[in-house]
């Protein structure tokens, strides 16, 4: 939403964040559990599916960071970044 940059910053900062945790927690499941679990027998195959395309889904990650810096960049969250 173009109306509200500061909303449009905290909503492309959670949509980022969200995704790197859920990638990171899949990673360590895997890591934790061995590659057995990424196998189509185990449930946790279906969540890694979705977990690794949560950043093209949610928007490219790449795009919510653009939005953040330009947000920064224009002063909008100067005051709550420092």
């Amino acid at each position: 939403d173009d109306t509200n940059p500061v909303l449009s910053a905290y909503c492309s900062m959670a949509k980022y964040k969200g995704t790197q945790v859920a990638l990171q927690s899949a990673l360590l499941y895997l890591e934790l559990c061995g590659g057995l679990s990424f196998t189509e027998e185990f449930d946790s195959f279906d969540h890694f599916k979705d977990v690794f395309m949560l950043p093209i889904y949610e928007g490219p990650n790449r795009i919510q960071l653009e939005i953040i810096a330009k947000a920064i960049k224009s002063g909008t969250l100067g005051e709550l970044l420092m």
